[in-house]
């Protein structure tokens, strides 16, 4: 009994790789067709450039990256005390938007070399690894707002996924 249960259970693992490997397909072409620039970037995989597209809904609706910035939880915040001067992350916004950008920042920060030497520029000005992490994300912010502004489909085209 055991032993046809664990085949059942890797059958239907199995089964679900197959599907979960389509999908993302579909979604790695969904995003080439509405933002190829983004697959370009370091540490944009499909799945997280498509979250993002979905979380910004159309970067056009943003008069600026630091509104995006702000919408999305990543603008700076003074936290200023007596002579201490620094920043911190907003703890408010669309945490989802947040996750994608922080997700992006972390590997590139562990992958990329420029990322890499960005953070120990950083480092060297005397920020903590946590607040050059914020700045890598804000730049990040930055970059990706620029790169939404020259996307997107002509307005004949519609796009909509298949539906398995």
């Amino acid at each position: 009994m055991r032993v046809r249960i664990a085949r059942d259970e890797l059958r239907r693992l199995r089964e679900l790789t197959v599907a979960i490997d389509a999908l993302e397909a579909e979604i790695a072409d969904l995003v080439a067709q509405v933002a190829p620039q983004l697959l370009t970037e370091p540490g944009f995989g499909p799945l997280t450039a498509a979250k993002l597209i979905g979380e910004i809904a159309g970067a056009q609706r943003f008069a600026s990256d630091a509104k995006l910035a702000r919408a999305g939880g990543i603008a700076p915040i003074p936290v200023s005390s007596g002579q201490t001067n620094r920043h911190r992350l907003d703890r408010g916004g669309n945490r989802q938007l947040n996750t994608a950008i922080h997700r992006i920042a972390v590997t590139r920060a562990r992958c990329h070399p420029e990322t890499k030497a960005y953070i120990e520029r950083k480092r060297a000005e005397g920020k903590t690894t946590r607040e050059a992490l914020r700045c890598l994300k804000r730049h990040l912010v930055r970059r990706l707002w620029h790169l939404l502004q020259t996307s997107g489909p002509a307005p004949s085209q519609t796009i909509t996924p298949s539906i398995s």
